[in-house]
């Protein structure tokens, strides 16, 4: 599944993410569907020679494997951004990405004619909703007069739920010694395994021409705005790397995506050093090339 270091060393990507977690994972398999392996041609002005293939999309995460740190920590809930402001871009983003996972389960699911279903490409529960509980008086009254208009301002439907002995009755796992003062039922929120998807999504993008390469750290980035590419420099973060003979890899891309998460600031700080040279050398506008 993992590519060797000495594979992609001096390979040029027209994108590479950085972060194997669940949203590199989701966003490797998007660009994937949009950029493919090209040939260049004679004055193509890119920097490259004739002839050099342009690869599609590199992921690259300093973990032993994908989906660690706070990815392995995925609830899996599928949320409908109930609580999110409206209009901004948390809720866009959990509405659109809630119609992506739903409509990505129902084009792979294979049903009979009658509805049974044969197979589905991941698990995902749309019959339970989820439910959030008010632990004190204060939670509570903060769910009628803040969350619940909230909600109705943002077109989900939502169920309030006053006192312990109905909110036990919906979900009897609860501690008997938690404080319950009342809940709210999200009717619309899904739920799927918070690791079986993300990866489904990575292994759609490797299986389609990505590459992963595991254990490299960022170190260094510099720009070339006559070609538009970034060069890339990454080291390796453990021994257990040494099965690779290489101390430094590099790459080019036309895109840098940070999906770094826990580690985006590390990313940011090394790239951001590179725009501020360029912008006080006037070499570079006040629009970088940086997702």
């Amino acid at each position: 599944m993992t590519t060797r270091a000495e594979d992609v060393q001096s390979k040029t990507y027209q994108a590479v993410v950085i972060g194997a977690g669940d949203v590199g994972c989701a966003v490797v398999r998007s660009l994937v569907n949009s950029v493919a392996p090209v040939s260049l041609t004679a004055g193509s002005g890119m920097g490259m020679q004739p002839h050099d293939i342009l690869s599609g999309c590199l992921i690259v995460d300093q973990n032993m494997w994908p989906l660690m740190e706070s990815s392995a920590a995925n609830a899996g809930i599928i949320h409908t951004g109930f609580d999110a402001s409206t209009g901004s871009i948390e809720q866009s983003c959990m509405q659109e990405g809630a119609r992506l996972v739903h409509k990505l389960h129902e084009d792979m699911t294979i049903k009979s004619p009658s509805g049974h279903i044969f197979s589905e490409p991941f698990p995902l529960d749309k019959k339970g909703g989820s439910l959030l509980v008010a632990r004190s008086e204060q939670e509570w009254i903060e769910l009628k007069t803040k969350i619940v208009p909230q909600a109705s301002r943002n077109g989900v439907e939502v169920e309030l739920i006053e006192g312990e002995e109905k909110i036990r009755m919906i979900e009897s796992n609860f501690s008997p010694s938690l404080p319950i003062f009342g809940g709210l039922l999200i009717k619309d929120e899904a739920q799927t395994d918070g690791f079986f998807l993300p990866f489904f999504l990575l292994l759609q993008a490797l299986h389609r021409g990505a590459s992963l390469l595991l254990q490299y750290r960022l170190e260094e980035a510099t720009f070339c705005p006559s070609d538009k590419l970034w060069t890339l420099s990454f080291s390796p973060t453990s021994s257990s790397s040494s099965s690779s003979s290489l101390s430094r890899v590099k790459v080019r891309t036309h895109f840098l995506v940070n999906c770094a998460g826990l580690g985006a600031d590390s990313v940011d700080r090394v790239v951001r050093s590179e725009l501020s040279r360029l912008h006080s050398s006037q070499l570079l506008p006040l629009v970088s090339p940086l997702v």
